[in-house]
């Protein structure tokens, strides 16, 4: 299975490949990874203190405004096109909204399945971009006035995240077919779970096999 990989505002790919050891152990050999670095030079993210150094360039996609998360669309669907298929996407945090965020905008002129499976960790700051370039509006994305969207999915987030990202994680999982979304809040905060978390790990996984099995079958 080929994926997309999508790092976090503030980090970058290779910390994203790092944060993701454990998940992509379990997951096997038969994978392949294409991480997409972000495009616009970042403060470091202030979590990442212990494992990386504020003069090594870090990384986000977007700056946080419609035009430049819709020009961050653009630029992702150009990638896809130019590099894909892709079988799925695992994104994190901002890198988990700019894959939303597309997929909203591919929906709304197109009916084929970019990206059938989704990993989504803490997904943060997905607006919805159909609302900003047909009627100028900033809205996060919410389940009304669209299809659900059809890709298998799991989306993980932390119990300690900040009351902004579990709203979002909890609002991303509506927008999704019922019977195609695995969720699972693990015990800590604005992290990927790893082996030696145990209970948080294994449900995780759980997820994540999930979803990965549901793609499959379509």
């Amino acid at each position: 299975m080929k994926f997309l990989c999508l790092h976090g505002i503030g980090t970058n790919s290779k910390i994203f490949k790092m944060q993701l050891a454990s998940i992509l152990a379990e997951m096997g050999d038969d994978i392949e990874l294409d991480f997409v670095e972000g495009s616009i030079e970042w403060p470091m993210a202030p979590d990442l203190a212990s494992i990386s150094d504020p003069d090594v360039s870090h990384f986000a996609y977007h700056d946080n405004t419609p035009e430049s998360a819709l020009r961050a669309v653009e630029e992702l669907e150009d990638y896809i096109d130019t590099e894909g298929p892709f079988d799925g996407a695992i994104a994190f945090s901002q890198g988990a909204g700019l894959v939303l965020m597309f997929l909203r905008h591919y929906f709304h002129a197109h009916s084929n399945l970019p990206l059938p499976m989704l990993l989504l960790f803490s997904p943060a700051g997905g607006y919805d971009p159909v609302a900003w370039s047909d009627r100028g509006e900033v809205t996060k994305l919410t389940p009304s006035g669209a299809s659900p969207f059809r890709s298998s999915a799991a989306v993980i987030w932390g119990v300690l995240d900040s009351d902004e990202v579990r709203e979002d994680s909890a609002r991303v999982v509506a927008c999704f077919d019922k019977g195609k979304v695995w969720q699972f809040e693990h015990q800590r905060g604005h992290e990927i779970p790893m082996s030696s978390w145990k209970e948080d790990f294994t449900g995780t996984m759980q997820a994540v096999r999930r979803a990965i099995f549901a793609s499959k079958q379509t």
